[in-house]
């Protein structure tokens, strides 16, 4: 079985902690931590459980290899059994996606209707004053991911608008909308956020696009980084984010959080508890949906196996 390490993910190593032994099936989320999972994730647990899904936790820490994520969980998936999994692009990609047959084989059921890093990005429409009622794969769209990105950028702005921005390429293409080179209908990612930014009512020629890197910050001016947070090996802002040189990482629950951290969006408006509720929300809804069809599935067996 797995280990009961912990109640609640952490960083000191890879963590984990079973749901009640009731519950059936069970339901696991299952993720790489970065700040902001550190912050809403034991909000998330909180919240399901007070619902009535017993959901347990494995985490791993910032900047853990997927070769190693793969590996721990290749070995832990007899465990996992019929449970139903949650889990973030980076488990997805590195563990759930290439062992799909065989996870659908022992009955495990992943993402059933959209993983934790979409759920998080559609929680963010809350923030604009936007519905946000339909389901979470919505997030790849490239059009409704640069409208909610263009919007936050249009309140940051509001507060303060900085002399430079700048958009490192590196690594935008491993979270939606851009993950894998979709969206380049579009354009590239880096076009695309230039884009956003400019409709933003930022002007053109302000906005720095090297290709790579960070290109030159000019002396004195203030400069706002928008980059993806897989350029950091932890996923976290460097210690040397201050108001002259600010990083504003993707993809959108990250850019919304490090903007309120800021204070250039005001966190009262939307608590992490109002996000993390609606994304349990959306989690309970799966989990009942499952379980309604494996409930029926079980019944068309049985009556088979009675006519038989």
């Amino acid at each position: 079985m797995i280990d009961m390490s912990a109640e609640i993910p952490t960083n000191e190593g890879v963590k984990s902690a079973e749901p009640k032994k009731d519950a059936t099936p069970r339901a696991f989320l299952v993720y790489r931590d970065n700040d902001f999972y550190h912050k809403a994730i034991p909000t998330l647990v909180e919240q399901l459980r007070a619902s009535g899904v017993e959901v347990g936790v494995v985490s791993f820490p910032a900047g853990t290899s997927q070769a190693k994520i793969k590996l721990n969980l290749k070995e832990r998936e007899e465990d996992f059994g019929e449970a139903i999994l949650w889990t973030d692009g980076t488990i997805d990609r590195s563990w759930a996606y290439p062992r799909y047959k065989e996870l659908k084989s022992r009955g495990t059921v992943v993402n059933p209707a959209g993983g934790l890093d979409n759920r998080f990005d559609q929680s963010v429409l809350l923030a604009i004053g936007k519905e946000a009622t339909e389901e979470p794969y919505f997030m790849e769209d490239v059009e409704t991911y640069g409208m909610v990105f263009r919007k936050l950028l249009s309140i940051a702005f509001t507060n303060k608008k900085p002399d430079k921005i700048i958009i490192r390429p590196d690594e935008l293409e491993t979270h939606e909308p851009f993950y894998r080179g979709r969206g380049r209908y579009y354009g590239t990612p880096q076009d695309n956020v230039k884009k956003w930014i400019e409709e933003a009512g930022y002007p053109s020629e302000n906005i720095i696009t090297p290709k790579r890197g960070y290109g030159e910050i000019p002396p004195g001016s203030t400069a706002w980084i928008i980059v993806d947070r897989h350029v950091f090996g932890d996923n976290k802002r460097p210690g040397n984010s201050t108001p002259d040189q600010r990083y504003l990482r993707l993809p959108l629950i990250s850019f919304f959080d490090d903007l309120m951290e800021d204070g250039l969006i005001n966190r009262e408006s939307v608590p992490l508890e109002k996000l993390s509720n609606f994304v349990a929300k959306g989690i309970q809804t799966d989990f009942e949906k499952v379980n309604t069809k494996k409930a029926e599935l079980e019944a068309q067996k049985l009556s088979a196996a009675l006519k038989a």
